[in-house]
């Protein structure tokens, strides 16, 4: 078997697999970000809540839609696990002061679901996302996607980042370089424009013969392609 085919079926078998998963999260993508000791996504089975959160950070997001499929997720619990803890128990501080008397099934996803027959897959409510570029049903009024991410991407504090030059959302990892790329908003569920990493150097390489743009030939790369200007005159 050639490459070419190999990594084909490599593809389709990725694809199957992604078809048919049915839980207990929201999509393949997320169950494995789970199971890795790299992943930037974190769930709380406690407060049925999902974050991003690079390695070893501090920092995190409360993510309404997951980032890799752009479903909404199910509704955080975290009020009514307060609610839950004052009226029944009369904790009126379960996060500090009362923190010793807390049920033990309070601390894990067994007082909202006792015999693990619920799952988020299951809690989710799917709704059809389009695979074009949805760029075209942003709000004129925001430079993003939404009125939540125009804010985060402006705190320099942020987890999150724009590559204005590559078109690219991602999560910044503490003390490192890289980066985690993201496909959908994790505030409002739209698709997020395609990367523009591959023209940028296929354009600079056909156009102005450069080969090597992020290393040799750094000092050549024209002004407009250090930032949007480049595929906002090509109108990509």
């Amino acid at each position: 078997m050639d490459t070419e085919k190999w990594l084909e079926e490599i593809d389709k078998k990725i694809a199957e697999e992604r078809y048919n998963y049915r839980g207990p999260h929201c999509c393949r993508i997320v169950h494995c970000e789970l199971n890795s000791d790299e992943g930037v996504v974190v769930y709380d089975s406690k407060f049925r809540e999902y974050y991003i959160k690079p390695f070893n950070s501090k920092k995190y997001l409360l993510m309404t839609y997951c980032t890799d499929c752009g479903q909404k997720l199910p509704e955080s619990l975290r009020n009514k696990w307060f609610e839950v803890l004052k009226k029944e128990y009369n904790l009126n501080d379960p996060e500090v002061r009362d923190k010793k008397q807390i049920p033990k099934k309070f601390l894990t996803d067994e007082w909202w679901n006792p015999d693990r027959m619920i799952t988020n897959y299951q809690a989710i409510k799917k709704r059809k996302i389009s695979k074009d570029n949805e760029t075209e049903k942003y709000s004129h009024n925001t430079l993003h996607c939404c009125e939540n991410m125009d804010c985060e991407l402006l705190n320099n504090k942020s987890i999150l980042l724009y590559n204005a030059k590559y078109r690219e959302y991602a999560v910044k990892i503490d003390k490192s370089s890289a980066c985690v790329m993201i496909d959908y908003c994790l505030f409002c569920g739209k698709k997020l424009p395609e990367s523009l990493r591959v023209p940028w150097f296929d354009i600079l390489e056909e156009e102005y013969g450069l080969e090597r743009p992020a290393s040799g030939d750094k000092k050549k790369v024209p002004a407009d392609f250090l930032t949007d200007e480049w595929w906002k005159k090509r109108g990509l």
